[in-house]
């Protein structure tokens, strides 16, 4: 047998696909178009249909009515279509005794009708379809058009003989499709004519042209698209529809003159609520469309925007029966009558409504027909039926695509009718007006078709939407997603764009996300988000959304690989290891909380361990763990909460108060701020405190220890945890406990955590705002011995000692757990400088791009500054050098007071409370010469001056302007807004006098008044006597008698300043003999001196 070789193969020609293509779509637009005339015609009232084939006429509008107009006429195109092709291929391939759609050579007309003419009918055509067809042609029958009806009579008889050997294409027809045949099929521009162009004979001998044509018309054209946009606003999102419209209308040929018209007509639906912003939306479309013709043909094009702004339409009892005469007893159903109600408050509920009628066109169409003549009642109901009908509508499931950026409303900020009616409609995203927006859309959509968004990421991983989470991921596919962080819309919460199909993801289908952020509480410039947008490689993850089920709640962490994700399923959740609560809600801070340091530490106990206690210690408060900022291990012990009579007070304040697991009240904890824009940080709360709901708390267990507890919270593997179940600011307790509760071996933890929260305690108690402090570091014995310089060189050294162990200390933890859990190639041990929390490292304290020497700066600034209010302290007896802890620190408590706890003090206090502080050497006590006495005191006179100098020189400024224009400030700053010294301020300055709150009585204002103020007066006036004198003595020259001119206008000014301040405000203020109640706290006894005291700014803000 002789070799075959390439040449002796035939070659197969090329097919021209996009001819077919362009036939297929032109194709399925006619055949839709004809088949629905002949549907118009069919179904009109007294139509010839109606009495020659009544029971196809019935059957087909059972068929619209079961499924809808436009599925029936889909169905009955593409059928016609199918056969025609079917038989142009068996006629070019000699399947067919005559050819049934193509001429004989040299003719135009199908030879089957030509046959026909002649006397001729084939055996399958039965005998009496052939007399009817004879008839026809030889005009003994009349019809407008004998030919054309004959050959269909001819097409029907031929498909009805194929239906025996093919019965899965030739369906047998008598039935509605016969009714519906196209009514051109014989004019040089019919479609059978231009089916023979393209389906040559040539192209017919491959069977694959079959395949191509059914592909081709499958496809839609574009005029089948429907977009919707359910909340359209003033039409951002149907604008750019348009465009990307546009293009794929170019793209298939159309003339560019009639796709501006043919998108409003077909494409585009825009539903609102806002009258306004309709009309804005329906007008930026008329310019879209008006660009793209220009304005003649613009003027000339009918089609207008289809711009549905909904409106309250109701009905009442009575009209009822006038809609039933309107639209008719048959189509008066209950569903009609459902959805007529549901528009009375379409302003309201807007898109989210769900029309009760499955096909509201039909029923439009048919209310639309009826014709009421004179009637005027019923031609009103019949418009407002209209349009409850063109609403309903508009909202029906029939869009290929709906895109939105819906209102972002939560529960508390809907109306209560609209609040009511979510909650029962839409159950799994009532939480938010936008979730509910992703619920509807998913009800406007097709199966197999999308919908997509962009609104808040909330949803993404919130508890509240859990259910819509689990639904999306069950019923649909995440196909895209892309998250944008904050700052696309300026400071907002961030957002996020996506893309869903409705249909289930298939197996091993994922999906395609970006991230374009690192920190989620970062707002960054729109320019940024654009460029890492723009960077197709930044932030990409491939998931498959069925793999976020696998996390509790089933947050969409698309960023998360398999080996983290399965530590969910792996390990068993906190929740079943250890209790974590959330604690109390005062409803009013200000009235239930203070600073520790504002009432008397004789009413404040800080180790309770029970009601009982607190009462034995006659104690009105308790310690109370309010959460705070970022700090881990120990620390933020700043609240105590009134608990007199085990919390009568706040109990009766109920139910504004929530007073939550009162039995975990005082127990050691581990706690986290509900707020961790900074990154969560877990510390150890000893006994003795109730905690509040912003300040969480989480309970060992014998299974579960503290140690165990907190060193897993505090690891890098927790943070990515976290960050997981919920990226937001928000760790709320649900969270917490749904984490995989990771450990150690317990040896190691106990010796880690140990260690760590001693170092944080150490670090916490050694400044003054904490109720541990005892005393300052810096004047720690072993520092006292040289200069100040050198106290503070030693001081440092301890610090960055502490820092760094804290800092391996921290790393060996995360090493731990990274390694047991082997995640070493997942993230690294380390924990930047700025994360070693605390407050002696400066890297911590002040953050930012600063250099080391900045730093250094800024801590040696703050470390004299503190050393300063230390001092300040001993002054006023609140401290002691020769004691520990807290001196004076009780309502009225005076130098007797003070004597008995410091027998032989080497540092004594001011006697009556008062010490002023002046830009001047006018009083020997004065601020400035007290604390030169205690830097003597302290450091020795040796070396004095070069201790004031290294004072000044971190200070930046001389210790007298420091003192007159600085600490106060500082003062408020460091006992946030609630000092306890208060300054006596006259209005420009010139007087200040300080005090401290707990030694304060009701002749403090006259001991001010008269001991210093009417004092300072005096020596002003005596200063002036002098100058007057200088300016005027033979003695004194121009330059000394200028200056002194100048002294005494100044020094007058001053004089009347005082003058009037001593006349309006303190005088009156000193006869009143003020109390204050030190329970009451700073806010509202600082207010009781009026303009006797420095303003404080932000004093009376209210307290969260």
């Amino acid at each position: 047998m002789d070799a075959i070789t390439p040449m002796s193969v035939p070659q197969r020609k090329t097919m021209d696909t996009g001819v077919l293509k362009k036939f297929a779509q032109e194709a399925r637009r006619t055949l839709r178009d004809q088949v629905s005339a002949k549907l118009v015609q069919v179904l009109a009232e007294n139509s010839a249909a109606r009495r020659e084939a009544p029971k196809a006429v019935q059957q087909l509008e059972s068929e619209i009515g079961r499924t809808s107009r436009d599925q029936v006429v889909e169905r009955v195109a593409y059928t016609w279509f199918n056969r025609f092709t079917a038989l142009r291929f068996m006629d070019a391939n000699g399947y067919t005794t005559v050819r049934v759609v193509t001429p004989a050579d040299g003719q135009t007309r199908p030879e089957i009708l030509s046959e026909a003419m002649a006397g001729v009918v084939g055996e399958e055509v039965p005998e009496v379809g052939a007399a009817q067809i004879r008839a026809l042609l030889e005009s003994r029958t009349p019809s407008p058009d004998p030919q054309g009806e004959a050959y269909r009579r001819l097409l029907v008889a031929t498909c009805n003989h194929w239906h025996t050997p093919m019965p899965f294409l030739f369906e047998k027809i008598d039935d509605y499709s016969e009714l519906l045949m196209p009514k051109d099929l014989l004019s040089q521009t019919s479609i059978l004519a231009r089916l023979r162009e393209v389906m040559t004979d040539d192209a017919c001998q491959d069977v694959e042209i079959i395949g191509w044509l059914y592909q081709f018309y499958r496809i839609l054209c574009p005029e089948d698209i429907r977009i919707c946009d359910p909340a359209c606003g003033s039409g951002h999102m149907i604008t750019y529809a348009f465009d990307l419209l546009h293009a794929i209308y170019e793209e298939e040929g159309y003339d560019a003159a009639e796709i501006p018209g043919l998108i409003l007509k077909h494409n585009l639906t825009g539903v609102e609520i806002d009258d306004r912003a309709g009309a804005l939306a329906a007008f930026a479309l008329a310019m879209k469309a008006a660009a793209k013709l220009g304005r003649r043909r613009f003027l000339r094009m009918e089609a207008k925007p289809n711009i549905i702004v909904l409106q309250n339409v109701a009905f009442s009892t009575a009209e009822m029966t006038d809609v039933a005469t309107v639209v008719g007893r048959d189509l008066f159903t209950d569903e009609l009558r459902e959805t007529l109600v549901q528009f009375e408050q379409a302003k309201n509920f807007g898109s989210l409504i769900v029309p009760k009628l499955q096909d509201p066109a039909k029923a439009l169409r048919l209310v639309q027909a009826r014709d009421f003549g004179s009637d005027l009642l019923l031609k009103e109901v019949q418009q407002r039926v209209t349009s409850v009908l063109q609403m309903a509508e508009a909202l029906s499931p029939k869009y290929h695509a709906v895109v939105a950026n819906p209102p972002y409303a939560g529960a508390k900020g809907l109306n209560p009718f609209l609040k009511a009616w979510i909650e029962s409609e839409y159950p799994d995203s009532k939480a938010d007006l936008m979730t509910c927006f992703m619920d509807r859309a998913a009800t406007l959509t097709l199966k197999k078709s999308f919908w997509g968004m962009i609104n808040l990421p909330s949803w993404l991983f919130l508890s509240s939407f859990d259910a819509l989470r689990r639904n999306l991921l069950e019923t649909s596919t995440l196909s895209s997603l892309l998250q944008l962080g904050r700052g696309i819309f300026g400071a907002d919460f961030g957002s996020v764009a996506f893309v869903v199909r409705t249909s289930k993801t298939a197996t091993g289908e994922r999906g395609y996300f970006r991230r374009l952020f690192d920190r989620h509480v970062e707002v960054r410039n729109p320019n940024v988000i654009e460029a890492r947008f723009l960077d197709k490689a930044d932030g990409v993850y491939f998931a498959d959304p069925s793999d976020f089920t696998k996390i509790p709640g089933a947050p969409i962490a698309y960023w998360v690989n398999d080996l983290v994700r399965d530590l969910f399923s792996r390990e068993p959740q906190l929740s079943q290891m250890i209790e974590a609560k959330q604690g109390v809600a005062t409803a009013d801070n200000g009235r239930f909380l203070r600073q520790w340091w504002e009432p008397s530490r004789s009413k404040t106990i800080f180790d309770a361990d029970s009601d009982a206690r607190v009462s034995a210690a006659r104690s009105k408060w308790v310690g109370y763990n309010k959460g705070g900022e970022f700090r881990r291990w120990y620390g933020n012990q700043e609240f105590v909460l009134n608990w007199e009579s085990s919390g009568k007070e706040l109990y009766d304040f109920r139910p504004k108060s929530v007073i939550r697991n009162p039995d975990f009240f005082f127990r050691r904890s581990v706690s986290w701020s509900d707020v961790t824009s900074g990154g969560s940080a877990f510390r150890v709360y000893p006994q003795g405190f109730i905690f509040d709901s912003t300040g969480h708390s989480a309970f060992g267990s014998e299974i579960y220890s503290e140690h165990q507890l907190v060193c897993f919270a505090n690891t890098k593997i927790a943070q990515q945890l976290f960050n997981i179940i919920n990226p937001t600011i928000h760790l709320h307790v649900g969270y917490f406990k749904s984490l995989p509760a990771l450990r150690i071996p317990e040896n190691d933890a106990t010796r880690l955590a140990s260690r760590l929260v001693e170092l944080a305690r150490s670090d916490w108690d050694g400044y003054e705002t904490s109720w541990n402090f005892t005393a300052l570091p810096l004047l720690a014995p072993d520092n006292r011995a040289g200069s100040l310089e050198d106290a503070y060189a030693s001081l440092r050294a301890r610090w960055r000692g502490m820092v760094q162990e804290m800092l391996g200390l921290e790393e060996e933890n995360n090493r731990l757990f990274i390694d047991s859990y082997g995640l070493m190639d997942e993230m690294t041990s380390e924990v930047p400088l700025q994360e070693v929390t605390l407050t002696c490292n400066p890297a911590y304290r002040y953050g930012g791009q600063k250099s080391d020497a900045e730093l250094e700066a800024l801590l040696l600034a703050d470390t004299m500054r503190e050393f300063l209010s230390y001092a300040v302290g001993c002054m006023f007896g609140r401290y002691s050098v020769d004691e520990p802890g807290l001196i004076l620190s009780n309502q009225g408590d005076g130098r007797t007071e003070y004597l008995e706890k410091v027998l032989e003090p080497t540092f004594e206090p001011d006697a009556d409370n008062v010490i002023p502080i002046l830009d001047g050497d006018w009083f020997a006590d004065d601020i400035t010469e007290r604390f030169r006495k205690f830097l003597r005191m302290t450091f020795g006179d040796v070396n004095l001056q070069e201790n004031l100098a290294f004072v000044e020189a971190a200070l930046g400024k001389k210790l007298r302007a420091y003192f007159t224009r600085d600490f106060y400030a500082d003062h408020v700053k460091r006992y946030k807004r609630r000092p306890i010294y208060w300054l006596f301020s006259s209005p420009k300055g010139t007087f200040n006098a300080l005090i401290y709150m707990h030694r304060y009585r009701p002749d403090t204002v006259s001991v001010v008044l008269n001991d210093y103020l009417r004092e300072f007066r005096n020596k002003l006036e005596g200063h002036r006597r002098a100058q007057e004198a200088l300016s005027i003595s033979g003695d004194a020259s121009p330059t000394q008698k200028t200056k002194a001119l100048k002294e005494i206008e100044s020094t007058g000014k001053q004089i009347e300043e005082l003058d009037a301040w001593e006349r309006d405000v303190l005088f009156p203020l000193a006869t009143q003999k003020v109390e204050i109640d030190l329970d009451d706290g700073v806010k509202a006894n600082y207010p009781k001196f009026g303009a006797a005291l420095k303003p404080i700014k932000g004093l009376n803000d209210v307290e969260d």
